[in-house]
């Protein structure tokens, strides 16, 4: 992840650079964002909270949504600078609703307040009815849960250069282009890259708990 993290940096400070594009000026916003909302994320799964980080992985997914709105059309960006920002749903439609099951998934389990299953299971023991007070490591979910974070975090900071390229194409974007697949390739070891890529399709849930893993 900490790869990750610096090159996305990089690629802030290198579309900071290139404010008087206005793709550019968007792309950085929101990929910002996902950079800021990652690290928590991050620190939430690492204290073994990962389904309360359900929550922020909403918004993590609706700015890299967003980012591969803009980069499908960038001329979206005349409305964007008018503050006339579609809503997600709007945003969800253009790009055909590619990620729809994640989406309703984390609506209805993470991003509300909810006692459903997959909402409380990693703090109850259903088999028993007793609840689980203690915050218990589990490697295995705390390993899925970052693979998850790696892939949305990665495919964001992908869109952000793609669609800053799709204004004006610079070697310097070429290279940081280079270097998120150099990262992506990095993390085939400690990350299965196949499940990275499955747990941001449609039909799988994201964020893992305990007695809700994908």
């Amino acid at each position: 992840m900490g790869e990750l993290f610096a090159v996305s940096e990089d690629i802030l400070e290198e579309l900071e650079g290139r404010v008087d594009l206005p793709v550019a000026r968007v792309a950085a916003l929101a990929l910002l964002k996902a950079n800021r909302i990652s690290i928590g994320i991050y620190s939430l799964v690492l204290d073994c909270l990962g389904q309360e980080a359900g929550a922020l992985f909403r918004v993590l997914q609706e700015a890299w949504e967003f980012l591969m709105y803009l980069r499908m059309d960038i001329t979206r960006v005349n409305a964007i600078l008018d503050h006339k920002i579609p809503r997600a749903g709007e945003i969800a439609k253009a790009i055909e609703g590619r990620f729809a099951g994640l989406r309703k998934h984390l609506n209805q389990h993470a991003a509300h307040l909810s006692f459903t299953p997959d909402a409380m299971g990693h703090i109850v023991d259903m088999s028993k009815g007793t609840l689980r007070i203690d915050r218990s490591p589990d490697a295995k979910v705390i390993r899925r849960n970052m693979a998850v974070l790696f892939g949305i975090l990665f495919l964001a900071a992908g869109e952000a250069v793609a669609a800053t390229a799709e204004e004006h194409m610079t070697e310097q974007l070429r290279e940081l282009a280079t270097r998120l697949e150099d990262v992506r390739d990095g993390a085939r070891g400690p990350f299965d890259m196949d499940s990275i890529l499955d747990a941001t399709r449609s039909e799988h849930r994201g964020i893992d708990t305990p007695d809700a893993a994908v």
